[in-house]
């Protein structure tokens, strides 16, 4: 499904590619997952993405390029793949390690993949730069310009009402005729003045450009429900000029996938590993029937610590919290934090309640026997 899925969505950019605002990247830049968020990529100069929104200062761009496909890692965060590792992964124009380089993603950034060959993924991921870094979508494109030029309707002739003008455009026997009758060749100009074709009015040069979208993405007409199926229960009502992105087609309904926020105190996993029933003692009685099981708990930060090289279960400098819980129980827990949460996990302070989203990587830890399980998300409660 997910192959179908993918094969589907890149033929529908591949369709409408034309019709995008694509811009060169003319600086190093960072790509950020929201406004002021993480860095998950950098963006080299060269680099042609899709712009899509602008907001103080920043712009909402779209990366296309191919990554090796073995460094592929799990869903992250609402991305169906993410690059896997502890190493920044190259993006290359081609699916060759000779193709020109125009990004870097971070471990953990979560990515779409959206068509794979020989051994390389594509890859697609939305990024906030800085406006600076992003050049004139039109800049490198002589070509399309002269064209649209070409088939621009031509300037309306401005009325020739002052005898100088007229007598500069006739040729050399009529400019005689007007020096010696200058009176009737004003009045006649005047009178008669030549008729503006309505066709040659030019638009407002000021007039502003439409808002590029997503590839391939679709506007709601008027207000629809979002149903789970043709013919299953509506989960949500989306207003008119909702922007949906298109994944499959069957007998007059389309399976979109629609973009939004909602808060993380209101979402639960639908890992099917997920048990909420689960508690730190019986992480520590079963480690290895626990291991890979995705729990929800809330729980008290004490500490960001970094694991030295007594913790077997943790990597040398891996950031962790040092944490309580859960509920009401008071059972120590390691927390390991990813790359792409350390940013935010620094701005929590100590003894700060949360409510997290997190895979165990072990029930029973050397030395200690704490359990650790590996950050999916984290919120206050």
């Amino acid at each position: 499904m997910r192959f179908f899925r993918s094969t589907f969505v890149l033929a529908v950019a591949l369709a409408g590619s034309s019709a995008w605002a694509q811009a060169p990247i003319t600086a190093s830049t960072s790509g950020r997952g929201t406004p002021g968020g993480s860095v998950v990529a950098t963006l080299l100069p060269g680099a042609r993405v899709v712009t899509v929104e602008k907001r103080d200062g920043a712009v909402f761009v779209i990366l296309e390029g191919w990554i090796d496909e073995k460094r592929l890692g799990g869903a992250r965060d609402s991305f169906p793949e993410s690059v896997g590792g502890k190493l920044a992964m190259r993006v290359h124009t081609t699916a060759s390690k000779n193709g020109k380089i125009i990004a870097e993603l971070h471990a953990g950034s979560g990515v779409t993949v959206i068509g794979r060959s020989q051994g390389w993924a594509k890859v697609r991921r939305g990024l906030w730069v800085s406006a600076k870094a992003v050049g004139d979508p039109s800049a490198d494109e002589p070509s399309s310009k002269e064209s649209a030029k070409a088939q621009a309707p031509a300037k309306a002739p401005k009325p020739a009402s002052p005898a100088s003008k007229v007598t500069k455009a006739s040729p050399p026997v009529a400019k005689s005729a007007a020096v010696a009758s200058p009176p009737a060749t004003k009045s006649a100009a005047v009178a008669s003045p030549p008729p503006t074709p309505a066709a040659a009015t030019p638009a407002p040069a000021d007039a502003p450009a439409p808002t590029p979208m997503p590839p391939g993405a679709l506007r709601t007409a008027r207000g629809t429900s979002l149903q789970t199926s043709p013919t299953g229960t509506a989960t949500a009502t989306l207003a008119s000029g909702t922007v949906v992105e298109p994944i499959v087609r069957d007998r007059g309904w389309v399976k979109v996938r629609v973009e939004g926020w909602v808060n993380e105190r209101d979402l639960a996993p639908t890992d099917s590993t997920f048990s909420a029933q689960l508690t730190a003692a019986d992480l520590r009685a079963d480690p290895e029937g626990t291991k890979g099981k995705v729990v929800r708990w809330e729980v008290q930060l004490l500490a960001l610590q970094y694991a030295d090289v007594l913790r077997r279960d943790l990597a040398p400098d891996e950031p962790y919290f040092l944490a309580r819980g859960p509920g009401t129980e008071s059972a120590l827990l390691y927390l390991a934090v990813p790359p792409s949460m350390l940013k935010d996990a620094k701005l929590l302070a100590p003894l700060t309640t949360v409510i997290v989203t997190a895979r165990v990587r072990t029930g029973h830890s050397d030395p200690g026997g704490a359990p650790i399980l590996d950050l999916r998300s984290i919120a206050k409660r």
